[in-house]
């Protein structure tokens, strides 16, 4: 599949300024998030009351006591604002065109209201029910849905299909929905360990994309040299 992670001359005298340095910078943004949340998660578990359990344990119980509440909370809420420049810098990657003109739109919305999922997650720390149930499964769902949505967008050129692109997305998709289903209360024993490996797909898959970009960025500006 060719990369879409370039300026389109039609659209791009339609944006504003602002919308301009997103789709610039909107990538380093996103990784700057994740980065944050691994920073300020790793400092509420050395703070967290009683001694914090990595894999008995969810993200979500760093949120309740102080200090750790402090780190968690915030480092959540940041992230989610971040996740908003990311994901309309990598809607850019969906043709136009794909679902009837439809695809980057849903893509996009499904991004934002999982941003949205984040953010409430530090809002409504986990004693705060069911808010926070409600937040975190708004999260993950529309993560999951977002990447599987990127991953189908990359099947509509066959000829030239990015196979890494699909495996990745539909990867993180799968990990994610997993989580989703492991949230039911049968499965809660195995609730922290796949709630984890589901947060951290999703911000490898938020590096693969910055990666991505910042690479057809340079091919870009090569080209212009």
């Amino acid at each position: 599949m060719r990369s879409s992670f370039k300026r389109e001359g039609a659209d791009a005298g339609e944006r504003g300024f602002l919308a301009d340095i997103i789709l610039m910078r909107g990538h380093i943004v996103g990784v700057f998030g994740f980065l944050f949340f691994l920073v300020f998660a790793f400092i509420a578990m050395a703070v967290y009351p009683g001694g914090y359990s990595f894999f008995g344990q969810v993200f979500s119980e760093l949120g309740v006591a102080y200090p750790s509440s402090l780190f968690f909370n915030s480092a959540v809420i940041v992230t989610g604002l971040c996740m908003f420049p990311f994901f309309y810098r990598v809607s850019h990657e969906i043709s136009a065109e794909w679902l009837a003109g439809y695809g980057r739109k849903v893509f996009l919305a499904s991004g934002f209201i999982s941003a949205l999922g984040l953010i409430g997650v530090g809002v409504f720390p986990m004693n705060v029910r069911p808010y926070h149930f409600y937040a975190a499964l708004l999260f993950f769902f529309f993560a999951a849905l977002s990447t599987f949505l990127f991953g189908l967008n990359t099947l509509r050129d066959r000829e030239q299909w990015n196979m890494a692109d699909f495996f990745v997305s539909m990867s993180v998709s799968v990990m994610v929905f997993l989580l989703v289903v492991v949230m039911m209360p049968r499965f809660d024993s195995y609730e922290p360990v796949v709630q984890k490996m589901a947060v951290f797909s999703v911000g490898l898959w938020a590096v693969y994309m910055a990666l991505k970009a910042e690479r057809q960025g340079r091919r870009e500006k090569g080209r212009k040299e």
